[in-house]
């Protein structure tokens, strides 16, 4: 059996963390500085991981009477510009009483710290959630997850993410995107949001897609798996999903299948580092099919050289302009 160190004030620097984000409106400052901590050792993130844990199995709030008591002695002392230290001690109190009177405590609805991912352009990145999920983004992704005791509940603010979800059967997940609300018990499926819409697909299991703040069974569009909605909820069709392509970005490839120059340069530029600029219609309106690294948006351009007879230049700024040889400038 594999012993993990432990270091001294650990446990109480993780407690104090979980504190801090416990508050409703934890500031963002004190999110980054969290994520950095965080990502600073494993041994913070286990030490976290297993004070988060602590609480998810007591399943219950510090409301019953003689924790009420005792956390409103507590509270009386602590200033009221220290919310998140405020928070700390009375469930420290909370703590106390539960192993003293389990009896006394009431089973209620709580919420955990929030938690939120970003990626920046070129980026990936896999994270194992709380419950054991996991979610990888794609770049230029924004992810907000917050867990309740009876909800997993999880806000996409931005990009594309794919969710492989621990099968809870007393919380489910829920992944927010625009309009939508997109609810799993355990499965694998991906958000999208693009161009002002969003998109689900699943590859395993089942989900339900409804409006937004509506989670009742007559509202709910059923997913299969290899199925795929997309746009305004009110008119949006389930139709058949091209699994390969939706998800081959997970390993850092981008599929195409004869689509407009335009298109496939705009999604390389969401997710590669490299900027990609078409000078000219002539250009964009030129079919393309294929796999590609999205890493490599520079040699994609350059490739375009040799099978279309582009121009390819890169200015000093970094940015590749791609063009027609005479051809009109782009609208």
């Amino acid at each position: 059996m594999t012993v993990e160190p432990v270091y001294p004030g650990l446990v109480e620097t993780a407690a104090s963390w979980f504190s801090r984000m416990a508050v409703e409106d934890t500031s963002f400052a004190d999110t980054r500085a969290f994520q950095s901590w965080l990502a600073a050792d494993p041994a913070h993130a286990r030490a976290y991981r297993a004070h988060q844990m602590t609480w998810a199995e007591l399943g219950v709030v510090a409301n019953a009477g003689p924790v009420l008591t005792l956390r409103s002695g507590a509270l009386r002392r602590v200033s009221d510009t220290a919310r998140g230290y405020r928070l700390g001690i009375a469930w420290g109190i909370a703590s106390a009483v539960l192993i003293a009177a389990p009896s006394a405590l009431v089973t209620q609805r709580y919420w955990f710290p929030s938690t939120t991912y970003e990626t920046g352009p070129g980026e990936r990145l896999t994270a194992t959630l709380a419950d054991r999920s996991e979610v990888t983004l794609a770049p230029l992704t924004r992810l907000d997850v917050r867990y309740w005791t009876d909800e997993r509940r999880l806000t996409l603010r931005q990009g594309q993410a794919f969710f492989h979800v621990a099968h809870d059967q007393r919380r489910p997940f829920r992944v927010t995107a625009l309009d939508r609300v997109v609810t799993a018990l355990g499965t694998r499926f991906q958000v999208t949001i693009e161009g002002g819409r969003a998109d689900v697909v699943l590859i395993e299991g089942s989900v339900s897609v409804a409006p937004k703040g509506a989670f009742n069974a007559a509202s709910a569009r059923m997913l299969a798996p290899g199925q795929h909605i997309s746009g305004a909820l009110a008119t949006a069709k389930i139709e058949p999903a091209d699994i390969e392509a939706e998800t081959a970005w997970r390993s850092g490839r981008l599929v195409f299948r004869d689509e407009p120059l335009s298109r496939v340069v705009a999604t390389l530029n969401r997710y590669s580092a490299d900027r990609l600029v078409l000078a000219d219609d002539s250009a964009g309106a030129i079919r393309v099919s294929g796999s590609f690294r999205y890493e490599g948006a520079a040699d994609f351009a350059a490739g375009l050289e040799q099978s279309f007879g582009l121009e390819v230049t890169r200015g000093d700024d970094g940015i590749v302009t791609i063009s027609t040889p005479g051809g009109s400038p782009q609208r």
